[in-house]
């Protein structure tokens, strides 16, 4: 406090005013309050006369509690927002350890806490066996003498990149041609980038796709959709219905139009695999529409279940939440389905999959393939927003994320004695449903 220290005044210009003004206060106090006329007299001088040090320890003081108010407030904040878990965190970190070309363990869990509710595992196989990535892989087709198509168990769908959709298709396509596994055009469609990317695709068949067309013989008569179907580079030809407007009878989307269109579209595109598309589904759904397509001797190649909000960026993805739980069981739904109405159509998992423990439970549930966007959006995104980045890089970190995580799959069921996709079993998953109780899949869910 040395700035309180009594200085004498120098005689200068600004002083001669501190004491000018001084004397004028002194003079009013005089008249209006005599007995502390002196007192004030002396304060008024001291604060003129070192006003200037007084009101920096004071402003000095209120910046401390400024700050101070603001680091409390933003640690309060912090506190209450949502956090992305730890078990995402580890696995990104897997992902781009992957990518880099970095070793990584089998993952044998789904990476939560063994100590606490929810915590999945995969029980190993007393004994081993040998499984080659080119035996990870679902044949599709052959409905009504349609053609025949290798899918990959991991296969890449296409998320909504806004203005760089184009350019991160493309690097999609392209990793894709190369790794032998398919692009999932989803609601973004045929785009510019995807053609140019080369890979083979799985084309969705949107709403708007045929909707425009205001009915469903329209579409079917509209040459460019038409030619769209015979493209060589379309593998698989996907209808997207929507679950809502399955029993509206005012719909164009509903379930008798949807069989029509159905029945339409596999006499035009004879030679191209043909299924539909459904967001998570309940049973109900399921038996109506295949019910419907046995009475009219209608054979799909194929099912995709699409898990609901299926969105990649850190807060869509989620924590064991009840969308994750109806997305595993409505694919049982549809292998149950399947199973009882005996059709050999194969079931398509679309849902957010980075890990080879996630590909094959999701198999347990009666999944044929699996689709997934997540991990090939941290990669596109973590690079590519970066100004170091570059096209080429990023579709060498697409390769080696796929083929890592398929060796990985492949380590996996072996250690487990699974011999193939279609063994994979949900008796060895096992879930921590409390404290100390435990259970396997297929007793948990069900599973027939």
């Amino acid at each position: 406090m040395g700035f309180l220290k009594f200085r004498p005044m120098a005689c200068n210009g600004r002083n001669f005013y501190y004491l000018l003004l001084s004397v004028i206060v002194f003079i009013i106090f005089l008249f209006l309050l005599p007995e502390v006329s002196f007192l004030v007299f002396s304060l008024t001088l001291a604060f003129f006369y070192k006003g200037s040090y007084i009101l920096r320890f004071f402003r000095i003081s209120f910046l401390k509690i400024k700050k101070s108010a603001f680091v409390s407030i933003n640690k309060l904040v912090s506190f209450f927002s949502p956090k992305a878990p730890r078990w995402i965190e580890d696995q990104k970190n897997t992902v781009f350890k992957r990518a880099v070309g970095e070793s990584t363990e089998s993952i044998a869990n789904n990476l939560r806490s063994p100590l606490q509710k929810g915590y999945e595992c995969l029980r190993l196989g007393i004994e081993q066996v040998n499984v080659d990535t080119s035996d990870l892989c679902s044949s599709i087709g052959g409905s009504s003498g349609t053609g025949r198509y290798n899918v990959n168990l991991l296969n890449i769908g296409l998320g909504d990149f806004a203005e760089n959709t184009d350019r991160y298709s493309f690097i999609l396509s392209a990793a894709a041609k190369k790794l032998g596994c398919m692009v999932h055009t989803r609601e973004q469609g045929l785009t510019s980038g995807l053609l140019r990317g080369g890979g083979d695709l799985i084309w969705r068949v949107r709403e708007k796709d045929y909707s425009r067309h205001g009915n469903i013989e329209n579409a079917l008569s509209d040459k460019v959709f038409l030619k769209t179907l015979t493209r060589s580079y379309i593998k698989l030809i996907e209808i997207d219905i929507p679950v809502a407007d399955l029993f509206n009878h005012q719909s164009i989307f509903n379930l008798e139009k949807m069989t029509y269109f159905l029945e339409k579209l596999k006499s035009v595109a004879v030679e191209k695999p043909i299924g539909i598309s459904l967001k998570s589904p309940d049973k109900i759904h399921l038996e109506a529409i295949f019910e419907n397509l046995w009475l009219r001797d209608i054979k799909i190649d194929f099912i995709t279940i699409e898990e609901r909000c299926c969105g990649t960026t850190e807060s869509g993805i989620n924590v064991l939440t009840d969308i994750e739980e109806n997305f595993m069981k409505s694919i049982n739904d549809a292998k149950q389905t399947l199973r009882y109405f005996e059709l050999d159509t194969k079931i398509i998992a679309s849902g957010k999959f980075v890990s080879e423990f996630e590909l094959l439970r999701a198999l347990s549930f009666g999944a044929d393939s699996c689709i997934t966007q997540t991990p090939f959006e941290w990669l596109l995104k973590g690079k590519l927003n970066s100004p170091l980045g570059s096209s080429a890089d990023v579709k060498y970190l697409i390769e080696n994320f796929h083929t890592h995580t398929l060796k990985a799959a492949a380590k996996l069921m072996g250690e487990c004695g699974f011999g193939g996709v279609d063994l994979v079993s949900a008796e060895r998953f096992l879930k921590k449903v409390g404290n100390t109780s435990v259970k396997n899949l297929q007793n948990y869910y069900q599973i027939k």
